[in-house]
């Protein structure tokens, strides 16, 4: 009866949620959902465990009476599964797939032979246990857990960044410089091929990365193969990859390029700073005679 209240609490803790998610709201509900989801497959591995047995010899009343218990635990985190799948609206098909592909990972964890059970008890006993009996504790910890990476990685808004390819450890040939007009805007200056490339990107700020979209007012640069149509920066390596076409055939070639924080405080000095890279860039290359 404890278990049933407890699910109802929190379904009317959060049945007055019927507009978009918020940030932490969106991030609270999809680690419910994957946790959820987990110990729906946990219970229902234990229980299968045992129930197997009845393949070669009957169970004992000690273990009918657990198979059933652990089918009852399957059946209250599945609904708790499902009511956050419908927050974060998570198609049907998506649900049995990630659910069988949970099983999978428990029977190369445990064995075919169920086994080594006990390495799944070992990481899902007190989670799963603590997430049905007070689901309300579970959600103030991921909660928590948001603001603890919402803190340590705070806006980039009139920041600017630097850019090298990865390989190039002491950073001599800066190509890409990003500053962030605002949470949602950020202008690029890229050096390539002799060119200097200036465009506007729209920001989509996640938890752990913010994708560029360069803006319609300069996609002929995408299509003049200049610069990439989007990218992900990760916010915690301040690294982004994206492919370049060939000119010569139909084949990609992969970029793979890292950024530090610069102390650059605005646009103009940005533009500066990558033009005076630019020029020395050209005087080089005239010097080698390549250009």
């Amino acid at each position: 009866m404890k278990k049933i209240f407890v699910t109802l609490f929190l379904g009317l803790l959060l049945c007055n949620l019927s507009y978009a998610n918020t940030p932490v709201q969106q991030y609270v509900f999809e680690k419910l959902y994957d946790e959820y989801s987990k110990c729906t497959v946990y219970y229902k591995f234990l229980s299968r465990g045992v129930e197997r047995k009845k393949d070669v010899a009957a169970l004992s009343e000690k273990e009918e009476s657990f198979v059933k218990e652990m089918n009852i635990l399957s059946e209250e985190a599945e609904k708790n599964m499902y009511f956050f799948s419908s927050k974060i609206n998570v198609p049907n098909e998506n649900i049995q797939s990630n659910i069988q592909n949970i099983y999978k990972t428990f029977l190369d964890i445990a064995g075919r032979d169920y086994s080594k059970t006990e390495l799944l008890n070992d990481k899902y006993y007190t989670l799963c246990s603590n997430s049905l009996k007070d689901p309300e504790s579970r959600m103030v910890y991921w909660d928590t857990e948001f603001q603890k990476s919402k803190n340590n990685n705070q806006t980039f808004n009139n920041k600017t960044l630097t850019c090298a390819y990865f390989n190039d450890h002491k950073r001599e040939n800066i190509v890409f410089g990003i500053f962030f007009n605002s949470d949602r805007l950020a202008s690029i200056i890229h050096i390539k091929d002799f060119e200097l490339i200036e465009a506007k990107y729209n920001l989509k700020v996640e938890i752990n990365k913010i994708k560029f979209t360069l803006d319609i007012n300069d996609i002929d640069k995408y299509r003049d193969n200049n610069l990439p149509e989007w990218f992900y920066l990760k916010r915690n390596t301040l690294g982004f990859s994206y492919k370049y076409k060939i000119k010569l055939g139909n084949d990609y070639d992969l970029q793979i390029i890292r950024c530090e924080l610069s102390d650059i405080n605005s646009f103009l000095a940005l533009k500066e700073f990558m033009n005076s890279v630019f020029q020395k860039k050209i005087k080089n290359q005239k010097k080698q005679n390549k250009i």
